[in-house]
């Protein structure tokens, strides 16, 4: 009786296999770089959708939007707070030309919730966003986008207006970042959003790819704010690109002085 005849791969047919599994890993790779350059892309246009639009808001109003004090006389209180679940807040901010990002007493007049939760609901009521956006204050409502401000296109992420502080102070600017659930008040949103490699793809792009000089920085998030291997180094500006957390960093663009 014949024993039975195992056959199995040759050397050429395994080499054929690998290859295709090569071409098959490449092909994912590139396509996951080519959709994380896209996200890319869209964050600078937007950057520059939302800095024209506060151009407009501020050239109208003589006003920054979330600090515009007369907002009420313009959009009726009921109408400005539509959707909104807190009583005390106003409309308006207390228009002293700072788009306070905490709810700080300022100018006379308490504002609640901060200025910076404001911000994309004046622009959306004098129709310079087409979006939809509702005043929220407190941590359940502002822990996600895009109801009170738009989302990134990277997961988490927020699109958040605010005046910088600090040798910044004064300056309008745009944070891509998250809900920052370990800050004191529930209107932060520098915690991370980003990797710094996709922090960096930001920065080479539309500036000179350095963390902490040119019109864009970085914060690596803010919710871990003293682990120091996270996004970028604090002496250099380099970018630390050995850690892969994806919430690593927060990038901030300046829109106006």
């Amino acid at each position: 009786m014949k024993g039975n005849k195992q056959s199995g791969f040759t050397l050429v047919e395994l080499s054929i296999v690998l290859v295709i599994i090569g071409f098959l890993i490449a092909g994912v790779t590139a396509g996951t770089k080519m959709i994380e350059s896209s996200k890319v892309s869209k964050i600078g246009n937007d950057v520059g959708k939302y800095a024209q639009a506060v151009g407009n808001f501020r050239s109208t109003y003589n006003a920054l939007p979330g600090d515009f004090r007369d907002a009420s006389s313009y959009w009726d209180n009921a109408a400005c707070l539509d959707g909104s679940s807190i009583s005390l807040i106003a409309c308006g901010g207390n228009g002293n030309g700072v788009v306070e990002r905490e709810p700080i007493p300022a100018g006379g007049r308490f504002v609640f919730p901060a200025e910076s939760l404001k911000t994309f609901r004046h622009l959306q009521l004098a129709k310079f966003v087409n979006e939809r956006y509702q005043i929220k204050a407190n941590a359940a409502e502002v822990a996600t986008c895009p109801t009170h401000m738009p989302g990134s296109p990277f997961t988490g992420g927020c699109y958040w207006i605010g005046s910088f502080i600090g040798a910044e102070e004064g300056t309008i600017g745009l944070t891509v970042g998250s809900y920052n659930s370990g800050a004191s008040d529930p209107d932060f949103h520098d915690g991370g959003a980003l990797s710094a490699s996709v922090a960096n793809a930001i920065d080479k792009k539309f500036d000179d790819g350095n963390a902490e000089t040119g019109k864009i920085f970085a914060q690596r998030d803010q919710t871990r704010s003293g682990d120091t291997t996270l996004c970028f180094d604090d002496t250099t500006g380099d970018w630390l690109f050995g850690n892969s957390d994806d919430k690593a960093c927060n990038v901030n663009f300046y829109l106006a002085k």
